[in-house]
């Protein structure tokens, strides 16, 4: 139980302010549980009953912290049952980012467009299709679907209490499940080839081709403790975790090698993305947003923005890096949703939107950011590069939206006590 009372206590540990690094949580520290309690890679235990992990002690605790922190939220939705988790790092981990719109400018973004035209577009966005009447289910009866990651072609999602790793056409069908007995799977990515994941509780770091079935995984790493928050750039995979001091590296295809640590001495890291050029992650032990070159053996980590209160969400295009914050400071409706360009020194984020109750994780095709609220129980769109932007609701009345995904034309995500995997346009 010590992983289910980890993932899920340590998520609203962080929520509440007392964000650590020497707890692993299996969200990528703030955002994971921050990463690590959200997604079970907050640690979240070896449970395999999502009965007995509601039930938990850690659910009771963490449920009376967000009861605190989000009155009158959602009130037709039990709070206790909302579990952050990470993986922030879905944001199409299958694919490098270093070719998203590499003609576009992301400071340019929409040059032409004004915050009035996005507000506009955003009213006609939301008369054309409310919150709520434009949802497809994908897949329904799972268990505690974590994480989710897309190739565009098929979407895959870990299972913490089934210990399952699966797979699905984008348009629907009959999952696949691509490898079982997994001990609490948590962080997941993809290249359009293989499937990587996080064994949360197991402490490996694994690769499957896509389209197995029932197959087992290569191990490319072990002994790596409680982890969560993974990213890839097809050559390499990428990870850290809450309780982690080190963020990591290594080679797809590798068989149970040594990893190469980019950088140690860390504090409750949360997230991680990749552009395969840098590693980025967030970090709650220093309340900073970090960026490093792939391949640097214990490098010195450039700080893109700091005073940040992280939470499990982290994302890149290549140009800008996305986040998600909470508030530390008492109050509901505080965090944010955040832009910096990539190298910046101790910048200034751009605000693309706030009032958050609880932004957990989230992913960008490089037009807009998506991503999840699992206290309101929302998933919410923004276009890049607006400060304070018009923030499109693309579904509400969810009972715990987790990871999500998107492949520019589709945003996928996983209801972690919903027990279901959903779909809808992009607006």
């Amino acid at each position: 139980m010590r992983g289910a009372k980890t993932r899920l206590a340590g998520w609203w540990f962080a929520l509440a302010a007392v964000v650590g690094c020497s707890s692993s949580n299996g969200a990528v520290g703030a955002d994971a549980s921050t990463v690590d309690d959200a997604h079970g890679r907050d640690g979240t235990t070896a449970v395999r009953d999502a009965g007995a992990l509601e039930a938990s002690p850690a659910k009771d605790a963490r449920s009376a912290a967000i009861d605190a922190a989000t009155t009158d939220a959602r009130p037709d939705v039990s709070i206790t049952d909302a579990r952050p988790d990470v993986s922030i790092t879905d944001a199409r981990p299958d694919v490098s980012i270093t070719d998203a719109r590499p003609d576009v400018s992301m400071t340019d973004a929409r040059p032409e467009s004004t915050t009035a035209d996005a507000h506009a577009e955003a009213d006609v966005a939301d008369a054309a299709c409310p919150p709520g009447a434009c949802l497809v289910t994908l897949a329904s009866g799972q268990n505690q679907p974590s994480a989710v990651a897309t190739d565009g072609i098929n979407i895959y999602w870990t299972d913490l209490a089934a210990g399952a790793i699966v797979q699905l056409p984008v348009g629907g069908g009959t999952p696949l499940t691509m490898a079982s007995s997994q001990n609490q799977p948590d962080g997941i990515a993809t290249d359009g080839k293989n499937v990587y994941w996080t064994d949360g509780m197991g402490g490996t770091i694994n690769q499957i081709a896509v389209g197995t079935s029932n197959g087992t995984p290569l191990v490319l790493a072990s002994g790596q403790g409680e982890i969560q928050a993974i990213a890839t750039d097809g050559k390499n995979v990428y990870w850290t975790g809450m309780t982690m001091s080190t963020v990591n590296q290594i080679a797809v295809g590798t068989n149970n090698g040594t990893p190469v640590v980019l950088e140690s001495g860390r504090s409750g890291c949360n997230g991680i993305a990749t552009d395969g050029v840098n590693v980025y992650w967030n970090e709650a032990g220093t309340s900073t947003v970090n960026q490093l070159p792939v391949g640097a053996v214990n490098g010195t980590p450039l700080v893109l923005a700091s005073g940040q209160d992280v939470f499990f969400g982290i994302a890149t295009d290549g140009k800008n890096v996305y986040w998600s914050t909470f508030s530390s400071s008492g109050g509901t409706h505080k965090g944010t949703i955040n832009q910096i360009a990539v190298g910046a020194v101790h910048g200034t984020p751009i605000v693309l939107a706030s009032g958050q109750l609880t932004a957990d994780f989230l992913t960008t095709d490089a037009k807009n950011v998506y991503w999840t609220d699992q206290a309101a129980g929302t998933v919410s769109q923004v276009s890049v590069g607006l400060a304070f932007g018009p923030e499109v609701q693309l579904a509400s009345a969810q009972m715990t939206p987790h990871g999500v995904a998107t492949d520019g034309k589709e945003v996928f995500w996983v209801d972690l006590f919903g027990h279901t995997v959903m779909e809808t346009a992009v607006r």
